[in-house]
């Protein structure tokens, strides 16, 4: 039986570009995260190897396999990698996506369609919550602009987290925070605060 208490974490660090500079730490500032939300009882769902090529068809499968969770359908998805804005729209990049990534990339429709998909599959649950976070470039217009796509389902216990707002992002802002907030938690603690 699986721990109620229990949540399940994808990542999809993308390091390995095409057509971009590679981002060789990225797998690095994913496993630091996952360490620090495996205190918290995540569960790791897959890795990824740091010479695998997540082209965009690995990503929506890594999409759909986070919104097919499993252990109490309560999950964090953690997307760390290449983005952009131009102010209105924003963009995240998969190993493939041509220079520019300005509409080539990965559009906000694509995560909020999966988060439509979970909160159906985790709504009758009052205790299911899903945690999403983008380190990348213009991540935060990125949210922005799934967050005005999810207005006809209005998911609920869902937090999205665009670490690098309009602009220029620079990986390790959020395992330092989240590193931070960790360390300032007990044993005495009940619950995780944002």
């Amino acid at each position: 039986m699986p721990d109620s208490d229990a949540f399940q974490i994808v990542a999809i660090p993308i390091g390995k570009y095409q057509y971009h500079p590679d981002l060789h730490e990225v797998e690095t500032e994913a496993d630091r995260i996952i360490e620090l939300f495996r205190e918290f009882g995540a569960q790791v769902r897959t890795t990824v190897s740091p010479s695998h090529n997540l082209d965009e068809t690995a990503v929506k499968n890594r999409l759909r396999e986070w919104v097919t969770r499993e252990t109490g359908r309560s999950g964090v998805l953690l997307w760390l990698g290449h983005g952009t804005s131009d102010g209105d729209e924003a963009w995240l990049a998969s190993f493939e996506t041509p220079d520019p990534i300005n509409g080539n990339g990965i559009v906000p429709k694509t995560l909020a369609d999966q988060l439509d998909t979970d909160w159906r599959q985790r709504a009758a649950s009052d205790s299911a919550w899903s945690l999403v976070i983008i380190e990348a470039c213009g991540a935060g217009r990125f949210v922005s602009g799934v967050v005005s796509l999810l207005t006809k389902s209005r998911p609920r216990r869902l937090a999205l987290i665009g670490v690098g707002g309009d602009g220029a992002a620079y990986l390790g802002r959020f395992s330092d925070a989240l590193s931070r907030t960790a360390a300032g938690y007990t044993i005495n603690d009940e619950h995780v605060h944002l």
